[in-house]
């Protein structure tokens, strides 16, 4: 049965009873969550219902994608409309009835009312909440007056009924493409470990590169990559797969690390060995024997300390604070740089004994403007991640158009930052187009640009969970830095209920 006839049955014999219209109409409009099955449903409704030359529903561009629905009820007819009648009603968020186009003090002068002869003309918003959707838009251009108040009164009633039916249609639509998208992740891609997902051809081969290296406890790891690549994640990988996955895996961020302080925070300090040193402490290669030690951004490290890891590399001892003699440890170790370490070996700025030692084995990982195809599915596993208990279904197909079209310059580390931002921003069930907001970097500036406009509210919000990530939610140096007290920053986090992505 073709829709036509499947309207006319279900309308026949409706005009006696106002609310049987409605119910059958509901019944009608909610019989399918195909957004242009609804559309089209609804312009036979209208087309059945109401004394009209055409019926236009028009559903704003973000509706997922669906062109405008047309009913005409003469071939002839000309199939443009007033854009500007559509545009009063988008802003208004209020019916607009036309007796007579032609003579009207506000559109008769408008080229499209003329050139179309229009003469009566009714438009009704199809509202959700306070957003409008769509509008039915219906006109005559024989007849002066041509609807009635009752007709007036049943299409805003249809338009009530239309809204949910389209606002599911847009949900299922959506959802549906969610579901798409998990199971093009788990036919083409996997976790490789609960945190490492591989989707794309690039990243399966460093998958197999790990795999090859993980148990060659001999050989060293060096990862090269830009910023925000996932390095860490590679190293824990390793880690993960490897035999000695039960021990420690111990991450050092190099360039923190203070040349005064090194000996005691890598090798350890007896008790008593200097002032202030009240216990014995192991240090970060000690706590480490039998597992892994991560070097971070190893490209960081000045001459001197470049020196002292050396001779932990080549011994395979530390000399602990305080000890009599050195200890020996059994640590593999795994650095990472997102410099070109080679040239800095050319140029004398690190040891190439050094980097030999460091560079056993190298993987290389590729940025994520060059693997697309797992912007998606790396988003709904932040989205997931990170959303907690406000339930956010997904992305709209707007959203994820706008995630794929972007660079990345901070790679997944600004994915993930995005998304975040995104969860924060958000009011509704799923992520939109403009809770996406990238940020823009320039040179010899420390300010963000953003490339939305955003009120000033969200603007806030994002600002405060980035001083908070910057500080790793240190409440006095991020009051310190926005310039408020520790108790505001505590409203504000509350208000904005930023306490979620605390990690």
């Amino acid at each position: 049965m073709d829709s036509s006839d499947f309207i006319d049955q279900s309308l026949k014999g409706m005009s006696a009873s106002y609310l049987g219209v409605l119910y059958n109409v509901s019944v009608i409009l909610n019989s399918t969550l195909d957004l242009k099955k609804t559309l089209s449903y609804l312009t036979d409704v209208v087309k059945n219902l109401v004394n009209t030359e055409r019926c236009v529903i028009d559903l704003k561009k973000e509706c997922c994608g669906v062109k405008r629905e047309t009913y005409n009820f003469s071939e002839n007819y000309i199939t443009d409309l007033s854009e500007t009648i559509l545009k009063k009603v988008y802003e208004t968020g209020k019916t607009l009835k036309l007796i007579d186009a032609q003579n009207h003090s506000e559109f008769k002068n408008r080229k499209s009312v003329k050139r179309l002869g229009i003469r009566s003309v009714l438009a009704v918003p199809i509202k959700w909440k306070d957003e409008v959707l769509g509008v039915i838009y219906i006109d005559n251009r024989r007849i002066v007056n041509a609807f009635t108040e009752r007709e007036q009164a049943l299409l805003e009633a249809i338009a009530n009924v239309a809204s949910v039916a389209i606002r599911n249609s847009q949900k299922y639509s959506t959802l549906n493409q969610s579901l798409k998208d998990i199971k093009s992740i788990l036919s083409k891609g996997f976790f490789y470990t609960d945190r490492f997902l591989v989707v794309s051809d690039k990243m399966k081969r460093v998958v197999d590169e790990i795999e090859r290296i993980k148990d060659k406890d001999e050989i060293n790891v060096l990862i090269l990559g830009e910023t925000g690549v996932g390095k860490e994640e590679v190293a824990r990988a390793i880690h993960v797969k490897s035999k000695r996955r039960n021990k420690m895996f111990n991450s050092i961020n190099c360039p923190n690390l203070k040349e005064e302080l090194f000996e005691s925070m890598m090798f350890g300090h007896k008790r008593g060995s200097y002032t202030g040193a009240i216990k014995d402490h192991d240090g970060k290669i000690l706590e480490a024997n039998g597992g892994t030690v991560f070097l971070d951004e190893i490209g960081d490290l000045s001459p001197s300390l470049q020196a002292k890891f050396l001779k932990v590399l080549e011994t395979g001892e530390i000399e602990i604070i305080g000890a009599s003699k050195p200890v020996k440890v059994d640590v593999r170790f795994i650095s990472a740089t997102n410099k070109d370490i080679e040239e800095m070996v050319e140029r004398g700025e690190f040891r190439e004994d050094l980097y030999y030692r460091l560079a056993g084995y190298i993987i290389e990982i590729p940025p994520l403007r060059e693997r697309k195809e797992e912007i998606i599915p790396l988003a709904n596993y932040f989205l997931n991640l990170y959303s907690h208990d406000r339930n956010i279904k997904g992305f709209t197909s707007k959203a994820r158009e706008k995630l794929l079209s972007y660079d990345y310059p901070g790679n997944v580390r600004e994915l993930r930052d995005v998304v975040k931002r995104a969860i924060v921003l958000s009011e509704g069930d799923f992520i939109t187009e403009n809770d996406i907001v990238f940020g823009r970097r320039k040179k010899r500036s420390k300010k963000t640009y953003f490339d939305e406009n955003i009120s000033l509210k969200e603007l806030e919000k994002v600002h405060i969970l980035q001083v908070l990530e910057k500080t790793n939610w240190s409440m006095a140096k991020t009051a310190e830095i926005l310039g408020i007290t520790r108790q505001t920053l505590r409203n504000k986090i509350k208000e904005y209920g930023l306490d979620k992505f605390r990690k």
